[in-house]
Formats: structure tokens, C-alpha cells, sequence
């Protein structure tokens, strides 16, 4: 696919013009057979988690060119707000980054200005692949590549307005894991969710897109209902574990609780909001 130098090619932001919101994954296996397999259930963007997937910068190429020609967006969440870090996920071909733990502008500038070439950014020209699939020249990355920064702690949160001013950020993603600890909650379903409202209004009175991450289809389907413009169903590895004990209990005529198996995914907290109260559908 060639890109036109007008033409909007990021299926991201194609989304986001559509009004619609954008609804992805989550992979943290290093096998791009499994990122494939996620991305080709049709999800708009898949988040590929280099901060806590068990893989390195060096298997993210594969794992790019696997969410991509199976038709969704790749993301690399980067393991830090580190330049060199994101020039490296840019440079594997990511169509844009998610920044973990940022908590001020000056944090969020840092984060969009290694997005982008000079004159506009620090990103270092180095390789021959500035944004394959999207952009055919540096200006063009410069407009397809996606900024986006988590918003998962109490000083985030109070900084937000601040934050999403920063020009050229184009979207905030909230962590419900993180913040939650960060707010001195014992749960995720124990934060205020007029804080999440205070996060998705503020991104979108700044014109910035505000995600809700979900680790359930029941979460994401919350975030579409509440005006959140991307948002998760799970993760790779919990889908083939959840859908593994389904096929085996129902193999077995039992339900899924008598199987006996112990494994720490049987114990992934999923519970990121209260997805069936009715007076937070706004």
C-alpha cells in the first residue's frame, strides 16, 4: 500500500474521525502467530505491551508486521517515557505509542516530542522505516504516528488539564490497575467513576481522544457506552486460557469452577467498573 501524502491511512484515526470508538486488544505473548490470531478477530488497534509483555524491542518488528497485515493498528506500549525507547518502537514500525505512568505536561511534551521530526520533535532519523504501510515521507509520519500517554495516578489525574493541553498529544488512555493503588483504593471497582468522567471530558474539551482500558467485552462495551474513544476486550493469553477451560469443561460436562485447575490467570482481577449499574451510562 502506498500512502498518499494527503490521505489519512492510520485505521486509528480513520476511527476516531468516524466518531466511533475504537476497540482493540491486548498482546503480551512474543509469538506474532497469536498477535496475528488476535488482530484478525477484527479489532481496530492492538496494543502490543513491550512494559509488560515477555518479549524485547527485538521481537517487535514481527510482532508489528503481525498485527498490521492482519488489519488493525499496532501500538507499542513502551516500557518507560524514554526517548531512545520510543524512536525504537517507531522504528520497528509501530503506528504510534502508548507512554505508561505520565503525570505532568512536562512528562507529556517529553512523550510527543520524541513522536515526531524536527523541527516539531527530537526524533532521530535512523531508519528506513519511519512508519511503513502509513507514510511515505518523515512530514507524513509526523501526522499518521499516534502519542498517546496513560493516566494512572492521583497526580495524573490532578494534572489532567495540564496534560491533555500539550500540543500535539493525541490521545490519554486511562490504567484503572495503577490508579487505583495510586488513589488508596483495595479494588479497581472502588474508584469514583466521575473521575474517569473528569478524564474523558477534559481530553475532549482539549481535542484529545480519552481511552478506558476494559480486560472484558462487559468493560469495553462501558467504555462505548460512556464516551471513551478506544478501549480494550482483554488480552491474548486470557483469551486462550478462558476459551481453553470453556472447551474443557463442556468436554467434561462440568461447570468451569469444578475443573479443579489452579492458575494465576484464574485470579486476574477484571473488575475496572461496575459495568452494570445503570447510573453511569452517560
Amino acid at each position: 500500500m502506498t500512502a498518499s501524502s494527503n490521505e489519512i491511512t492510520n485505521q486509528l484515526r480513520n476511527v476516531w474521525q468516524s466518531e466511533k470508538t475504537a476497540i482493540g486488544a491486548w498482546v503480551l505473548s512474543p509469538d506474532p502467530i497469536l498477535a496475528e490470531a488476535t488482530a484478525l478477530a477484527g479489532y481496530d488497534w492492538v496494543c502490543i505491551d513491550a512494559q509488560h509483555g515477555w518479549f524485547g524491542l527485538h521481537d517487535l518488528p514481527a510482532l508489528i508486521q503481525a498485527v498490521a497485515l492482519a488489519g488493525a493498528a499496532p501500538i507499542v506500549r513502551v516500557p518507560a517515557n524514554e526517548t531512545w525507547l520510543i524512536g525504537r518502537a517507531l522504528d520497528a514500525g509501530a503506528f504510534g505509542v502508548m507512554v505508561p505512568l505520565v503525570n505532568s505536561a512536562q512528562e507529556a511534551a517529553k512523550a510527543v516530542a520524541a513522536c515526531r521530526y524536527a523541527p516539531t520533535g527530537g526524533r532521530s532519523v535512523g531508519a528506513f522505516r519511519p512508519a511503513p504501510g502509513i507514510a511515505t515521507t518523515l512530514r507524513q509520519a509526523d501526522r499518521e504516528v499516534i502519542c498517546m500517554v496513560q493516566i494512572e495516578s492521583k497526580a495524573a489525574v490532578e494534572n489532567i488539564e495540564e496534560i491533555c493541553a500539550v500540543p500535539g498529544l493525541d490521545a490519554v488512555y486511562i490504567g484503572p490497575g495503577d490508579l487505583y493503588l495510586s488513589l488508596g483504593h483495595k479494588s479497581k471497582s472502588e474508584t469514583d467513576p466521575n473521575i474517569l468522567f473528569k478524564i474523558r471530558d477534559t481530553a475532549l474539551r482539549n481535542g484529545v481522544m480519552p481511552g478506558m482500558h476494559g480486560e472484558t467485552g462487559e468493560e469495553a462495551r462501558w467504555a462505548v457506552e460512556n464516551g471513551f474513544k478506544h478501549t480494550t476486550t482483554g488480552v491474548d493469553i486470557d483469551f486462550l486460557h478462558r476459551e481453553a477451560r470453556k472447551a474443557l469443561a463442556i468436554a467434561k460436562g462440568v461447570e468451569e469452577s469444578k475443573l479443579g485447575a489452579h492458575s494465576w490467570l484464574n485470579g486476574v482481577p477484571r473488575a475496572a467498573v461496575e459495568t452494570g449499574s445503570p447510573d453511569l451510562i452517560r
